[in-house]
């Protein structure tokens, strides 16, 4: 390395003086770098000195390489469609870490960031509410993720992401698990339609102005039925947009989960995980549901609209939210998989085994959201005690032999 004065000596024809510093990377090839004064040059040189002893040298061009370069890089990568569209929704959520250079990223950025995330997203406008912590996390691994892949790569020297703790309200508590009368009543109604729920309609001559209005829901059987269908396997809805009519074993009374229907509602796609798929077995009393929706079917899909195309997650969500919305309750589709869950675990169903039907990745995933349901343990406490202080030779309001003064 070597701080060289240009010209040698002397004034320059144009210009001023300038000062050259030239060094070589770990590879042998050539870098330099020109400064209006000798001390700016032989600070410089003396931090890429340090930088290359340390083994922390980084090249000039990847320490110009944005956060939002680094994610596209990322997800041209070989890996899973649904993991793709989750890459890009995270690039899609970087905000302000967008065009910063990720070698000037620090830990206090990305906890601004996770804030913007759960609170608000001032890039999505000043309306937003920010997305479910737990959406926010997973955000924020997916950052982690693309930032461990350039530190491989050998474009960054480190990670400097540190993972927010999972959201307290992870676990499922039995108030968030609606009764079966609930779940009945809402069937009820979305067979039967007629409930009202709020909407807006344009006001005339007035271009881009709307109206609340209140609006009348269709009957919804199909929606009905994958009600009955969420609560019989515990399916995520996108896995039940995508069902097939070959995904049913009626013979074995079993359903595949091998795929999930694409947000877009055109194809299938893979699983959430590759742990999301799955053979689920089913009742008698879903079969006769899922039959008669096979019998129903033109183009292979269980839940079929009437142009033949499978129900979209939006779609059908939409559906049960205006249902719900006229009968006052908060549930959604996913609250007929924890409903599920629990009414395995209350029966006394493993953990590993309520692990495999619902897609989890590990049994402690099971765990962590459904601790509050494992019944039985403060009776096995109790059973498992049982008898033992009787064992000591006290019994309750009598003072023991020799204890007398």
């Amino acid at each position: 390395m070597a701080v060289q004065r240009r010209p040698k000596s002397g004034k320059p024809a144009k210009g001023k003086v300038r000062w050259m510093v030239r060094y070589r990377d770990p590879s042998g090839k050539e870098h330099a770098k020109s400064f209006s004064t000798e001390k700016e040059a032989k600070a410089y040189d003396a931090e890429q000195a340090r930088n290359l002893a340390r083994g922390s040298w980084q090249s000039p061009t990847t320490l110009s390489t944005t956060l939002d370069e680094l994610m596209a890089q990322w997800v041209l990568r070989p890996m899973r469609e649904g993991t793709v569209q989750a890459y890009e929704l995270t690039r899609k959520n970087l905000g302000p870490l967008a065009a910063m250079p990720a070698s000037a990223l620090k830990r206090s950025d990305v906890e601004a960031w996770h804030s913007q995330l759960v609170n608000g997203r001032p890039w999505m406008g000043k309306n937003d509410r920010g997305v479910a912590p737990t959406t926010a996390r997973e955000h924020v691994v997916r950052l982690s993720a693309v930032l461990n892949g350039a530190v491989d790569d050998e474009i960054l020297v480190r990670n400097v992401v540190k993972l927010p703790r999972l959201p307290a309200g992870i676990q499922v508590l039995r108030s968030d698990i609606p009764d079966m009368d609930t779940v009945r009543a809402v069937v009820v109604a979305l067979e039967e339609g007629g409930s009202i729920y709020p909407s807006r309609e344009r006001v005339a001559g007035q271009r881009g102005k709307f109206r609340p209005v209140d609006r009348v829901q269709d009957p919804q059987p199909i929606i009905a039925d994958m009600v009955r269908a969420a609560v019989g396997t515990g399916m995520r809805l996108s896995e039940l947009c995508g069902l097939r009519t070959e995904d049913i074993d009626f013979l074995r009374r079993e359903v595949r989960v091998e795929a999930q229907l694409a947000p877009g509602g055109k194809e299938r796609v893979p699983t959430k995980t590759l742990s999301s798929v799955r053979t689920i077995p089913i009742a008698d009393d879903l079969i006769a549901v899922l039959d008669r929706r096979v019998v129903a079917s033109t183009n292979g899909w269980i839940f079929e609209t009437a142009r033949g195309t499978p129900y979209r997650a939006a779609t059908a969500g939409g559906e049960l939210r205006k249902t719900v919305t006229s009968l006052g309750g908060g549930v959604t589709f996913h609250s007929f998989r924890h409903l599920y869950a629990s009414r395995l675990i209350s029966a006394g169903v493993s953990v590993k085994q309520v692990q495999k039907v619902l897609g989890h990745a590990s049994a402690s995933t099971t765990l962590d959201v459904y601790a509050h349901f494992f019944p039985g343990d403060d009776e096995l406490s109790r059973s498992a005690i049982a008898g033992m202080v009787d064992s000591c030779g006290q019994i309750a309001g009598k003072v023991p032999v020799g204890d007398v003064q």
